[in-house]
């Protein structure tokens, strides 16, 4: 049965940013979720670089319309949401595509899937993509992307929510085109991704090691002790993602 494509993004304003770039680049105060944390790999860009097209961006002043068709410019706010963050991931964990029995045909789909996640990440945000990273120190193999300007008009979902550039007053009207554009975001993710990796495009997917390592549905007689035991059962040594692709 095939398995689950998996990929997801969200919306940070300026005050947060550094929190999230700190985390991805592996910040030790930022992973109390990461059993044995690694250095990512940054395949585009850099955590300097994302920093450095966030202060340019924020730096511009912003143009605000006003009645009677007048543009204002003003200072960007700190809860100005100028980066998409998002995770793209791999279903098959790391100890098995490293284990000498993994099929030759995953291994084909592994190395097709981070070409193919590439591609489409700069087709979907062009020149506003300003890095990507991956992750080899938890139990899965996956890709971070950040994406710096205005997430009103770059995140699927929020650029959805515009009309005649100015976005739905109604709060329903709003969920309802934000729901809408991640749908389409995702079946195009899909068609030039998962389809020709052989994933499937299943609904409310969630990997399995998402839920484990923020703590997502966890039961009520479960301790942060029996999270931990489970991340060391799961997640074997990291292994280098380039290494990975050679074996």
């Amino acid at each position: 049965m095939p398995k689950s494509q998996f990929a997801r993004c969200s919306p940070f304003p300026a005050g947060k940013t550094s929190d999230v770039l700190a985390e991805a680049d592996r910040h030790p105060d930022f992973i109390p979720h990461v059993e044995n944390p690694q250095r990512p790999t940054w395949v585009i860009g850099s955590r300097l670089a994302v920093e450095q097209a966030i202060t340019s961006y924020m730096a511009e002043p912003a143009k605000v319309k006003m009645r009677k068709d007048r543009i204002l410019n003003r200072k960007r706010r700190l809860d100005h949401r100028c980066l998409v963050g998002g995770i793209v991931s791999w279903p098959d964990s790391i100890e098995m595509c490293h284990d000498k029995n993994y099929p030759q045909e995953r291994l084909d789909a592994l190395k097709l899937w981070n070409q193919k996640t590439l591609i489409w990440l700069r087709k979907q945000f062009h020149d506003n993509l300003i890095a990507v990273c991956i992750h080899m120190d938890e139990s899965h193999p996956h890709f971070h992307f950040f994406v710096v300007g205005d997430a009103q008009r770059l995140h699927p979902g929020m650029k959805n929510e515009l009309v005649d550039d100015t976005r739905l007053v109604v709060p329903a009207d709003r969920f309802v085109a934000h729901k809408a554009g991640l749908t389409v975001w995702l079946d195009d993710f899909h068609v030039d991704v998962g389809q020709p990796c052989g994933l499937q495009r299943s609904l409310r997917a969630r990997p399995t090691w998402r839920i484990k390592d923020r703590g997502v549905n966890r039961s009520k007689d479960a301790t942060p002790v029996g999270l931990a035991s489970q991340r060391r059962k799961a997640v074997p040594q990291p292994v280098a993602f380039a290494e990975l692709l050679q074996h």
